[in-house]
This record gives structure tokens, sequence and C-alpha cells, in this order.
């Protein structure tokens, strides 16, 4: 079976945020876009890298997909759920005023679309 370990999936959490007001687009929600390479990036967080995705927006809700890169080891002592909850409400939401309301469904391992793996491109930095 395929884990974080191979970088060739990682966990996939979607999160569904309600908006005080619509939003017009999906850059004006969090995300982890680098304009300089156009394109969707890992960052650094904690015990793990992160990305997040903006995918779907309808009026003041909006769909964004959140993966997480983490350590098996690390993966095993922690809650996965409430870790990226609770990672989104303290490091992640409070810079972006317009939610309302956030809802994270489980977890599944899947292989991300627009991103690069990032422990190749980590381990090989170093």
């Amino acid at each position: 079976m395929q884990t974080n370990e191979s970088c060739k999936y990682c966990e996939k959490i979607l999160i569904r945020v309600e908006a005080e007001e619509p939003i017009d687009e999906p850059l004006k929600l969090p995300n982890t876009y680098d304009p300089v390479s156009k394109k969707y990036v890992w960052k650094k967080g904690d015990i793990m890298s992160y990305a997040l995705i903006p995918r779907s927006i309808s009026g003041k809700t909006a769909q964004l997909e959140l993966f997480l890169c983490m350590d098996e080891d690390d993966m095993d002592d922690v809650n996965l759920i409430d870790y990226a909850e609770a990672f989104l409400r303290q490091r992640i939401f409070p810079f972006w005023q317009g939610a309302k309301k956030i809802l994270l469904v489980q977890p599944i391992l899947s292989s991300p679309v627009d991103l690069e793996c990032w422990k190749l491109r980590h381990e090989s930095i170093e």
C-alpha cells in the first residue's frame, strides 16, 4: 500500500468554507499559490508540509483541498483531522477575515494533481 513515505500519495482533506460576503475569485481564499512560479506550492508548518488549493466557489461557499505531507511516525502520534483543524483555525484562517464557518471532511490518501512531491524536492535541496 502506498503511504506518505512513497511520495505518490499524501493526505487530502476537503474544506468547506462559508464566507461573510460572496467570493468572486479563488485567490481571495487562503491558498499556497506562488505568483513567481505561477503554481501551488508546499509550505512548511509545524511537523508537516501543506498545500492549500481552492477548488470551487458558489456565492458565499467555497471548497478547498488541504494536502498534508508528514512522516509516518508523526502521523501515528496525532489525530490527523483534529490536528489539521487546529492548524487551520490557528495559523491560516485568522489571516482571512471572511470566514464565517469552516467544515473539514475526514482525510483520504490522494495523489496531489497540481503539486510536485514535497519530500523529493526537500531532500534534493538538503
